[in-house]
C-alpha cells in the first residue's frame, strides 16, 4: 500500500480509511481499491498482470460556485492518468453526465474537450452479463461511445464478449 500511496500523493492511513475491510498486508493482484487524493477526485485503481484501469470519479453536486474548483482538480486527474498509462488526455466526461454551461465553459477554457457517451451499458445496475452485452451490441452505431464502469461487477466478464460481437458485426 505504501507504493500506491506514494504514487498518488496520499498516505497509507488515508488508503486504509477509504477501504474498510481490506487488509493492507494482504492485497491481491486485480483487487480494486479506492485511492483518496487532494481535491474532489478519487481515482479507482485496478491492476493485474494483463491490464491497468484508472478512472476518476468526482463529486457531482457542484454548482456555479464550485465549478472552477471542481475543474481545477481535472489537472490532478490528468497527471495521474498520464503517470499510470503514459498518455496525456484532454477529454472530459462530466460525472453522471450532469453539467451546466459554466462547467462546459470553464472546461473549454482549460483546454478540455467535453465528450458524452452515446450508448449506456447500464452495467452499474448489475442487470447480468447477457443484458449488458445485448444492450450494448443492439445500440452501437459507427462512432459510438460506450459507457461502462470499471467498478461494475460484470464489466470485466463481458467486455471481451462485447468486443468479439462488435468485430463480428464489422466494427473495428
Amino acid at each position: 500500500m505504501y507504493s500506491i500511496a506514494r504514487r498518488y500523493g496520499t498516505t497509507v492511513g488515508a488508503l486504509v480509511g477509504a477501504n474498510p475491510g481490506i487488509d493492507p498486508n494482504n492485497l491481491r493482484m486485480g483487487q480494486q481499491i479506492l485511492v483518496p487524493t487532494a481535491g474532489l477526485t478519487t481515482p479507482v485503481f485496478r491492476e493485474n498482470s494483463t491490464k491497468r484501469m484508472v478512472a476518476f470519479t468526482f463529486d457531482s453536486t457542484y454548482g456555479d460556485n464550485q465549478t472552477r474548483e471542481f475543474l481545477k482538480s481535472l489537472g490532478e486527474a490528468e497527471k495521474a492518468i498520464e503517470r499510470v498509462i503514459g498518455i496525456k488526455t484532454n477529454l472530459f466526461r462530466p460525472p453522471f453526465g450532469e453539467y451546466n454551461q459554466t462547467l462546459l465553459n470553464v472546461a473549454a477554457g482549460l483546454g478540455y474537450r467535453t465528450i458524452m457517451w452515446t450508448v449506456d451499458s447500464l452495467d452499474w445496475q448489475n442487470p447480468g452479463p447477457d443484458a449488458i452485452v445485448n444492450r450494448v451490441v443492439s445500440n452501437v452505431v459507427n462512432g459510438a461511445i460506450i459507457l461502462m464502469h470499471n467498478a461494475a461487477s460484470d464489466t470485466p466478464n463481458v467486455l471481451q464478449r462485447i468486443i468479439d460481437e462488435l468485430r463480428r458485426r464489422g466494427f473495428d
